[in-house]
Order: C-alpha cells, then structure tokens, then sequence
C-alpha cells in the first residue's frame, strides 16, 4: 500500500543532527562500532546516516551523547543515499523520546 509516507508514521519526527555511536554484532559475533549523523528523531525511533550498512531487522546499541540519550533499536530499513546508507531504527526495551524541556533546576540552597 502506497501513501504518504508522513500519515503512515507512528509518531512525528523532529529534524536532530546529532553525532550517532552504533554498536552491534554480526552472525558470528563479532562486535562493530560505526558512528555516523543523527537525521531526525520521533517519540518511537530515529533515522541515521552512516558510511556502513546495518542489516535490516538486526539489532543495535547507541549513544547520542549531546541528547544524553542512549539505548537499543531494531534496524527497520536501509537504504543507499549516495555514499553513504540512511537507517531507521525502532527504539527496542520500551525506550522512548521526549522532546519536552527538563524541568528547572531547584533555586540554589542558602549558605548558613
């Protein structure tokens, strides 16, 4: 089924350009690190570019350590964008994202 790719979304994104660490293992279990760019990010996943292939359905852990946001994701696609690849993760573990600020720091305690 064809459509608008935006209606069809489980939630909005938000452009995020972002510094990406990718670690994962392949079918004989050897570990593999790749960094890469943040594209944009929603409540349930994000999109990434990067130099290396991930397998689709495969698994992966991640840091974006400007948003402090670290987890696990399900690769859903991967497709070729010139030299490098675009991949959108699913968060897996019950991760999500929230674009809402932090709350205020509490007012500073008075010295005695």
């Amino acid at each position: 089924m064809k459509g608008n790719p935006a209606k069809l979304r489980r939630a909005p994104r938000v452009p995020l350009n972002s510094r990406i660490r990718l670690c994962w293992a392949n079918e004989r279990g050897e570990n593999f690190v790749a960094y890469g760019r943040t594209t944009d990010i929603s409540e349930v996943g994000l999109s990434v570019q990067t130099e290396v292939p991930l397998l689709p359905h495969s698994y992966v852990s991640f840091r974006i350590a400007a948003e402090n946001l670290e987890g696990s994701a399900s690769v859903r696609h991967v497709k070729r964008a010139g030299l490098k690849y675009t991949i959108g993760l699913d968060f897996t573990g019950g991760l999500r994202w929230n674009n809402d600020p932090p709350p205020p720091a509490p007012p500073p305690v008075p010295a005695d």
